[in-house]
């Protein structure tokens, strides 16, 4: 069964005021009111980035497609699902370049995102339930890799309390000064919306290690984020976010 939709589910920890008050949002909620937010929030700053590099691949695949009043470029081709179809044509590369611009600055000039990012998403909906049978955010099913990754009991098992780099604890070594107590396994017990802000977290920055194995493969490559590291201004997030 589906459960814990992120288009409509709070998990993006947000600052909304002067004096640093947090609260989650939705991702439908963050787009519509970015302008409001101060900042991100979550449990770390590496995790900040980690979610902000999601929230930037939305915009770029949006506005790689349409315009800031949400129409599509006139040289390009989309079906039922926002996706485009073919490469856009030698000869129209620059107009496309010029209109890019024009886009993104129209954009930070308003200050706020327009509905299509919302078309947009919700085109997609049901690929954003965190628990699903067929597509589970960021995540692959253990049936659909079982032939070309080499699978054991223990494989592809991640720990609460090892996921979430506030304890960062393995099954064999204790967290020293642990933000949270082990009574009644409190430390593997992750909300909904710290699970996914961990995953997108985990995805980046996990090392060789950590992945699964493919079978016939020796090398294996980091998380992206992990030697990348990361800068971005700190300022409002719709800024932030051009």
């Amino acid at each position: 069964m589906s459960r814990f939709n992120l288009l409509d589910e709070p998990w993006i920890s947000v600052v909304f005021d002067e004096k640093g008050s947090t609260k989650e949002v939705s991702l439908l909620d963050f787009f519509q009111n970015a302008h409001h937010y101060k900042d991100l929030a979550g449990d770390t700053k590496t995790q900040d980035f980690a979610v902000l590099r999601v929230l930037l691949a939305v915009l770029y695949t949006v506005f790689s497609r349409f315009d800031a009043n949400g129409n599509v470029y006139e040289y390009l081709e989309i079906d039922e699902k926002y996706r485009q179809i073919e490469e856009i044509d030698e000869d129209d590369l620059e107009e496309y370049e010029d209109d890019l611009y024009e886009t993104w600055l129209t954009l930070w000039q308003s200050g706020q995102f327009p509905d299509i990012i919302e078309e947009y998403l919700e085109k997609w909906r049901d690929r954003f339930y965190l628990f699903d049978e067929e597509y589970p955010f960021f995540q692959v099913r253990k049936e659909d890799i079982e032939m070309v990754m080499d699978l054991n009991e223990d494989a592809g098992k991640i720990f609460g309390k090892n996921i979430n780099r506030l304890v960062s604890e393995s099954s064999n070594k204790i967290a020293l000064f642990s933000p949270k107590h082990n009574y009644d396994n409190n430390k593997e017990r992750l909300s909904n919306s710290e699970i996914v802000r961990w995953l997108l977290t985990y995805h980046g920055y996990s090392e060789t290690g950590g992945r699964m194995k493919k079978i016939g493969k020796r090398e294996y490559s980091k998380g992206w984020l992990y030697n990348l590291g990361g800068l971005f201004l700190k300022g409002k997030i719709s800024m932030k976010l051009y």
